[in-house]
C-alpha cells in the first residue's frame, strides 16, 4: 500500500512520513494541492492524508479533483 502526504510545512510533512513509514511501502509528498494532484494521478495512492489551508491549492479542492479522478477510473 501507498501513501500521498499533503501539507505545506515540511516539518509536518515528515513528521507524519515518519510515522507512518512501516505501514507503507511507499510515502509520497506534496507541499501543495496542485502536487498532490499530479501525484495521485502518477502514483494512485491508496491513503491520501491531505492538509486544507496551503497556497496555489487548497486541500478542499485538491480533494473533489482527487474525488473526480476516482470515479473516473471506476468508469
Amino acid at each position: 500500500m501507498n501513501l500521498l502526504v499533503v501539507d505545506d510545512f515540511v516539518e509536518i510533512r515528515q513528521m507524519l512520513t515518519s510515522m507512518f513509514s512501516g505501514m507503507f511501502d511507499k510515502t509520497y509528498e506534496a507541499d501543495d494541492g496542485n502536487l498532490a494532484v499530479e501525484l495521485y494521478k502518477k502514483y494512485n495512492p491508496d491513503w491520501v492524508l491531505m492538509d486544507i489551508k496551503m497556497d496555489v491549492m487548497d486541500g478542499i479542492t485538491a480533494t473533489k479533483l482527487i474525488k473526480s479522478l476516482i470515479k473516473m477510473l471506476k468508469l
